[in-house]
């Protein structure tokens, strides 16, 4: 009892133990691939802030350096000048320059010099004012063609060319609109009179015409259908105007200020003899255009935001910017932005999290393969020395009943206890089987173990399926005696030769005999056929035994494995021969099947090739 309670123990703290020491290396495995993750983890995390660290120094740079093209070009604003200039003159020229809405110019005593205002006349003459009379006159009387003509006629002698009325204002540019205004959509001196005067609007080189006679009759000719466009200054003279008509804080030198009126903006120049007025949007615009020049970094893009004045209506809320910096002094409250389209950061970081990924992915695989192939071989070590215990057992106990066996028999022979010759020759018939079934425990051994090592050696030639069958019968013709067993062989005729090892074709053979002799019960009925069919040569062992269920049938060619444990012990045998079975014709290019189900027998078929390429094959 004790041999067996250890015995069972054996057999199950090996495969316990296995299964703990596979959990063991696969732990040992993860430990380091958790570490390797949760470390990669970290420098990912740090990577991004990195990342995000050295494109926000970019960005900061960016900003600056935007930030000087900026007040470089205040700086230029800031030095206009207007030296040799009327101020009329200065104020076209510098509004057609563009990059400015309009220009105040002061004299060197900062009062208002342009937009001027109209002067006392000093050259106004009789016949110019008599003139305005008798137009006037005809027009209340109805003599609209009268008018016309004195407009047209007498009215355009260059000698009234500056003649100015009692409010200063030029008279002959107004009768020129007058008279556009009368004459006839059709007539064709209307044309001629609107070029002359559009000529004279846009003439600034002569100071003489008021700055607000010049809007009047541009705003006026507006009205009339004359194009816009035609007035460049248009624009600029009624901003300048607007801008006069309301108290405003005095501008200062190199600094952008806001104006009484809304969203416009005022800078005074280094002399103070120039004020430049800004719409908010076209000044942005103007500043905008300077940045063009320096490119904005891929995904990103500026914005400038002026400072909120009290009592304007807010806009919209738009969210916070993701860097912003002051545009200095020049631009006090003014703040120029960066937006970013996506987010760079992503992008940077995720090429350096590919990179950790890719470097860490590959160390835990590395890891893990390493732990599963150290565990797969601890695994195999440890079923190869259960398998050798195994064997070494099975060898002891299966050695060990024949010789037990023979020892009985040779000692009752030596002891003379034999009462006559029969019954000493049925001991000397025992002894003879008993050695017989050791000598084939022995060569399934020895077999085993040249598998094992690869060193099961075939010499292939020519050789007779009839006699390979022959002599696998021949060997156990003898145990198959009627009337409780019956071997039967069925050779077809004209079988073709096989180029095979004899002597290992009649091992198999041999074995499957065996095998079927052992599991069948009282009444053995035992065929053995051989036949040929499309190449291919078939040799069937078919018993009347016990049969195989199906999974049996699917290991019974394994090594060690038996059925049924209980019938094995009473028949003799480890589970090997089967196994040398399927490796002889496996070496032969062939396959071993089986056919069975429990209770009705199995049938064993062993397949070859006709012809068989090999020589002479040694294992290695």
């Amino acid at each position: 009892m004790p041999t067996r309670r250890t015995s069972r123990n054996w057999r199950v703290l090996p495969g316990a133990g296995s299964r703990l020491i596979v959990a063991v290396v696969l732990t040992m495995g993860l430990m380091p691939t958790v570490c390797v993750l949760a470390f990669m983890n970290a420098a990912m995390r740090n990577e991004r802030l990195a990342v995000k660290q050295r494109l926000t120094d970019i960005y900061q740079r960016q900003l600056r350096e935007d930030r000087d093209a900026i007040a470089s070009l205040a700086s230029s604003w800031m030095q206009l000048r207007t030296e040799d200039q009327t101020p009329a003159v200065a104020f076209e020229r510098l509004v057609r320059a563009g990059l400015r809405d309009s220009v105040i110019v002061r004299d060197a005593q900062g009062r208002t010099a342009y937009p001027n205002q109209a002067k006392s006349p000093q050259n106004a003459t009789e016949s110019a004012m008599a003139l305005q009379a008798r137009v006037r006159e005809a027009l209340q009387s109805g003599r609209k063609d009268q008018a016309v003509a004195l407009l047209t006629g007498e009215m355009m002698d260059p000698s009234l060319k500056d003649a100015a009325d009692e409010t200063g204002r030029l008279i002959v540019p107004n009768a020129m609109l007058l008279a556009m205004q009368l004459m006839d959509r059709g007539d064709l001196r209307v044309d001629a009179m609107a070029e002359a005067l559009i000529e004279r609007i846009n003439d600034y080189d002569h100071e003489n015409l008021p700055a607000s006679q010049r809007l009047f009759l541009m705003t006026s000719m507006v009205e009339m259908g004359i194009a816009a466009s035609r007035f460049p200054t248009l624009n600029a003279e009624r901003q300048a105007t607007a801008y006069l008509s309301i108290e405003q804080s005095p501008a200062q030198q190199g600094i952008m200020m806001s104006t009484a009126t809304p969203r416009l903006w005022q800078m005074g120049s280094v002399d103070s003899r120039i004020i430049l007025l800004f719409e908010e949007a076209h000044l942005i615009a103007a500043m905008e255009q300077a940045l063009s020049r320096a490119m904005a970094l891929p995904g990103s893009h500026r914005r400038f935001v002026p400072p909120s004045r009290p009592g304007m209506k807010q806009t919209a809320q738009t969210p916070p910017p993701f860097l912003s910096i002051t545009l200095g002094d020049g631009f006090p409250g003014w703040q120029l932005a960066l937006d970013l389209d996506r987010d760079p950061f992503d992008a940077a970081a995720k090429q350096a999290e590919a990179a950790y990924l890719i470097a860490g992915g590959s160390v835990s695989i590395a890891i893990l393969l390493l732990a599963a192939t150290v565990a797969a071989y601890l695994r195999r070590q440890i079923k190869l020395t259960r398998l050798k215990n195994d064997l070494i057992a099975t060898v002891s106990h299966e050695l060990k009943t024949p010789l037990a066996s023979m020892r009985v028999l040779v000692d009752t022979l030596r002891e003379g206890r034999c009462t006559d010759a029969k019954q000493a020759s049925e001991y000397f018939e025992l002894m003879a089987r008993e050695n017989e079934r050791l000598t084939r425990l022995i060569d399934h051994f020895l077999a085993f173990s040249r598998m094992e090592r690869r060193k099961l050696a075939f010499v292939f030639e020519p050789v007779s399926v009839a006699e390979i069958v022959e002599t696998a019968v021949s060997s156990v013709r003898d145990r198959f005696t009627p009337p409780h067993a019956k071997l039967d062989v069925e050779l077809a005729p004209d079988l073709p030769a096989l180029h095979a090892d004899k002597d290992a074709m009649v091992t198999a053979v041999l074995n499957l005999l065996d095998n079927a002799w052992k599991y069948t019960g009282e009444e053995k009925q035992v065929q053995v056929r051989a036949v040929a069919v499309s190449g291919h040569v078939f040799i069937e062992v078919r018993d009347n035994g016990v049969g195989l269920s199906r999974r049996a049938a699917a290991k019974v060619f394994d090594r060690f494995y038996q059925v049924d444990q209980t019938l094995s012990r009473r028949t003799g045998g480890c589970g090997l021969g089967l196994s040398i079975v399927k490796f002889i014709i496996e070496a032969h290019g062939g396959k071993v099947q089986v056919r069975s189900q429990p209770g009705q027998g199995s049938t064993f078929t062993i397949m070859l090739p006709v012809e068989h390429g090999a020589e002479e094959v040694h294992g290695q």
